[in-house]
Order: structure tokens, then sequence, then C-alpha cells
């Protein structure tokens, strides 16, 4: 039988999907759906890394959380060579602390590319991405590294009160049923229970409130 990787498990590519595949263009989406602040709340109520952590990020994006918190090593992998070549170039002047590559979950040679341990092991917005096999690999991948000791992050995008009205816009564009040129209907059952708050692919993470998961 064969292995689905996680690269081959995305959704359709068209619309604004393609577009968001530019690294400058996933950057600037990230930030005006509130990206910022979600990983300044994630960087103090949920990471909490220090400078001795040894850190794996697990689908990196353009590792845009390594320019927000400490570490004694950061590797990271993610199946879009223009992300990784972007966060490889953004930061190149700490080479010897970070290290990323391409690479997806489900992939047999992912493991020879990884540390054989990390304090924490983070999958940030990636596991709404994944179907149920990939998702219970990257959790599987998580554990192996970080053990008894150290921690498994994850936090995925979902809907506040207070978010940007981008938010909801992409969102719809990301999960509408019958788009139109890359533009939500706005009819269909997911665009409608987009609206309404009740989307059953949606988890809430109240970075608006900043609360800590423990509240």
């Amino acid at each position: 039988m064969s292995s689905t990787t996680a690269d081959e498990s995305m959704e359709r590519n068209d619309g604004i999907r393609r577009f968001l595949l530019l690294a400058p263009v996933y950057r600037a989406a990230q930030r005006a759906i509130g990206g910022d602040r979600a990983i300044r709340c994630g960087r103090d109520d949920v990471i909490r890394s220090t400078k001795s952590d040894s850190i794996v990020d697990i689908g990196c994006g353009t590792a845009d959380m390594a320019d927000h918190i400490p570490f004694a090593s950061y590797v990271g992998f993610d199946p879009n060579p223009p992300y990784i070549a972007e966060a490889n170039a953004r930061l190149a002047a700490h080479h010897d602390l970070v290290r990323l590559f391409v690479g997806s979950i489900g992939d047999p040679a992912l493991d020879a590319q990884l540390p054989d341990r990390a304090d924490i092991a983070m999958a940030i917005g990636v596991l709404h991405h994944l179907d149920d096999e990939l998702a219970d690999r990257a959790i599987a991948l998580a554990a192996r590294l970080t053990g008894a000791s150290g921690r498994f992050t994850t936090f995925d995008p979902g809907f506040v009160d207070s978010q940007p009205r981008m938010a909801r816009i992409l969102a719809k564009s990301l999960n509408c049923h019958a788009p139109t040129e890359g533009e939500p209907c706005n009819t269909c059952g997911s665009c409608v229970d987009i609206t309404a708050g009740r989307h059953f692919d949606v988890d809430e993470f109240d970075a608006a409130s900043n609360r800590k998961v423990e509240d």
C-alpha cells in the first residue's frame, strides 16, 4: 500500500491557495489575519522556550517563530521549497543555530534529517492541514523527539469576535465548497458555518484575549 506524504495530502492549490504558496504573500497574509499577535501569545504563554532549548518545528512554513523565541538550536522542515528558501535567507546570520530543509510528514527519509531528540517539538498551524493518518504521524514524531522530558506544542487557527475580517475571508476562501476564481461563495455549508462560528474544522485559540492555555 502506498504511503501518503504531507505535501500530497494538502488540499487544492487553486484560487487564493496558489498565491499563498509564494513566501512573501504567505507572510503578508499571516500578518493581515493577526499572525504576529498569535506568535507573541504562543511565545509567551505556550512555547516558553529558553536559550538552552533544542527545538524542532514541524511544518515550519517560513519559520517566523524563530524570529521571536530563544533557543540553543532550531531545526525546521516544510514541504514548500519557496518557504524554506525565504526562511534560510532571512535567518542566514544564525546558520550556526538554525537548520531548515524541505521535508514532509510521511517521507521515509525524514527521520535521517532530524535530531535524535528535542526539548520542544512544535507544529504551529499545521495539524488542520493534515488528514488523520498524517496528523497521527506528526504527533508520533513529536513524541519520539521529546520523549519523557520534552514537550509538544501545537495550536491552530480559530475565530474570535475581535479577529480581523480578513481572517474570515481567507478561511472561507480556503474551505469554500464552490469558490469562483478563488472567491468564497458565502452560501455553501462551509461558508455558512464559518460565518456562524460553528465550522467543524475550527478550534478556537483566543490570541485576542491573550489567555493562557490553562485558563
